[in-house]
């Protein structure tokens, strides 16, 4: 991971294998959504909108996880309220 400004086209290395759908940059966090509907997030996370450890920032992608929802659902888009 970079620890400066890139300002070039760079290849996020957790999406290598993977066949992004959809990107929603949001003010302070990132979302993707790939072609099975699995939904990752990185950035500013203070209530846990990235990962369960609210107020520690999510420096790379995390695929998020629905519990018992998971298999059984396909995110087509996600909105985040900043």
């Amino acid at each position: 991971y970079f620890t400066t400004d890139v300002t070039v086209p760079y290849r996020i290395q957790n999406f290598l294998d993977i066949v992004v759908k959809f990107v929603k940059m949001a003010v302070n966090r990132a979302y993707v959504i790939d072609d099975s509907g699995s939904v990752y997030c990185w950035g500013s996370n203070p209530n846990g909108q990235c990962s369960p450890n609210f107020g520690v920032n999510q420096l790379y992608p995390l695929k998020l996880n629905y519990g018992d929802l998971t298999s059984s659902v396909k995110v087509v888009d996600v909105s985040s309220l900043e």
